[in-house]
């Protein structure tokens, strides 16, 4: 886009008419960043660093952007041995008149590059708060549409034969229909309970507290593990004006669905409200420290929840303090493995507490939920007491998985292992 002005642009120090050589100016916008020629306005400012060399701005009249500036700079056309005109053409007599004209190239800056041409003492500066980087997911989502558009046909191959292993909702139907459902039915109902190390153990410092003498899957884990009476007192009331509202609402507020899908009637009882929201803020917890090791302080400070619930959390799962590695580094909490599998278990054991008539959890989708595979998720849940089987149809599309665990009891204690080779010390 071209546009000529006269050549009385304004200078922006002096605010009068520039006597010049040149008597055109013509200004090249490039872009199209200019929607009203008529409108706009022209200004010279002089270079820093006492150069005798000038620069150019072109605005409306109307109100600008605060971060960009359309800066102009003049063709040397002197040094390339041409010059620019205007060639005024009188149509009735034929005769043309040539003016000699400066030509102005503009293009959209950032307002910090232009004040540095200003002011050589001005220094960008540089907000150390801003936190740029990007999550994994992030990154997988771009590669897959740098995949999609630029990609070889084999990658591209692969990168749908991978999608289409993917497991979705209707995936979920139709292996429950088939006969993939009925063969792993029968393996899950042979296959033993396997012992893993440290979380079958009913004194274990990752499982909760449980009752060893119950008699009923009710009486073996209790809410006192999670929540003493005095802060259910405490809080009960927040907690209920918190949840009491749609589904729609809560889950556009943040709330899990899942968590939504344990709520039921709470104008019953409201104190079952308290730990509703402790568990989906353990939730919102874990899915941060899913991927890695650390919480940072500013993520904390964000959680919108009740004193006592965050206090509770640090008390139960992150203890410690928030430290700054240097002074440009964010103030973070360093989390251990031991301390993601204590949240983890406590997270699957208020779910199936909540859960009062089948005391179960559907697999699937808490592990979508908490980003965890599920074959760790049915490790969880076996060491916390619980039968995992295949879900049956209508359990299979209503809660969206194929196994579903049970709570049946204590957890089993592990049995003890016999040290060293058998038959070592007897004689020959």
């Amino acid at each position: 886009m071209e546009c000529s002005a006269a050549s009385s642009v304004e200078d922006i120090k002096r605010e009068i008419p520039i006597a010049s050589k040149a008597t055109g100016v013509v200004a090249r916008l490039t872009s199209n960043m200019a929607a009203d020629i008529q409108s706009l306005i022209f200004q010279r400012h002089k270079v820093a660093n006492g150069t005798a060399g000038y620069v150019y701005t072109a605005k409306n009249s109307g109100p600008a952007s605060e971060k960009v500036v359309r800066l102009g700079r003049e063709e040397c056309s002197e040094e390339e041995g041409c010059d620019y005109a205007i060639a005024i053409v009188n149509r009735r007599t034929g005769k043309i008149n040539y003016l000699p004209t400066k030509l102005i190239c503009f293009e959209n800056v950032p307002v910090s590059d232009f004040q540095e041409i200003l002011d050589s003492s001005y220094k960008r500066k540089i907000d150390y708060s801003i936190d740029n980087s990007i999550s994994r997911e992030s990154w997988a989502d771009k590669r897959r549409a740098l995949t999609d558009d630029f990609g070889s046909v084999k990658k591209i191959k692969m990168q749908d034969a991978a999608k289409r292993r993917q497991i979705k909702d209707e995936t979920l139907s139709v292996m429950l229909g088939s006969a993939f459902a009925a063969n792993m039915k029968k393996e899950v109902e042979t296959v033993e309970k396997s012992e893993i190390s440290l979380l079958t153990k009913a004194e274990s410092s990752v499982l909760p507290k449980a009752n060893m003498d119950a008699k009923s899957p009710r009486e073996v884990y209790l809410f006192s593990n999670f929540l003493s009476d005095a802060e259910v007192i405490t809080f009960k009331s927040e907690a209920f004006d918190h949840l009491n509202e749609s589904r729609k609402n809560l889950i556009t507020n943040g709330v899990s669905p899942l968590v939504c899908n344990l709520i039921g009637n709470i104008s019953i009882n409201t104190e079952r409200t308290c730990y509703l929201l402790l568990l989906d803020a353990m939730i919102h917890c874990y899915k941060i420290l899913a991927k890695r090791r650390f919480l940072l302080q500013i993520e904390w400070l964000q959680l919108q929840y009740p004193v006592t619930v965050l206090s509770k959390i640090r008390e139960l799962f992150l203890p410690g303090e928030f430290v700054s590695e240097n002074f440009r580094s964010k103030p973070k909490l360093p989390i251990n493995l031991m301390a993601k599998d204590r949240l983890l278990a406590h997270i699957l054991c208020l779910a199936i507490l909540l859960d009062y008539e089948g005391m179960a959890l559907p697999i699937t989708p808490w592990a979508k939920e908490l980003g965890t595979a599920e074959p760790k998720i049915t490790k969880m849940a076996v060491a916390l007491g619980c039968n995992v089987s295949a879900a049956s149809a209508a359990e299979g599309v209503r809660l969206g998985t194929l196994r579903i665990a049970r709570l049946v009891g204590p957890p089993q204690t592990s049995k003890k292992r016999s040290s060293g080779r058998p038959g070592a010390g007897r004689g020959r």
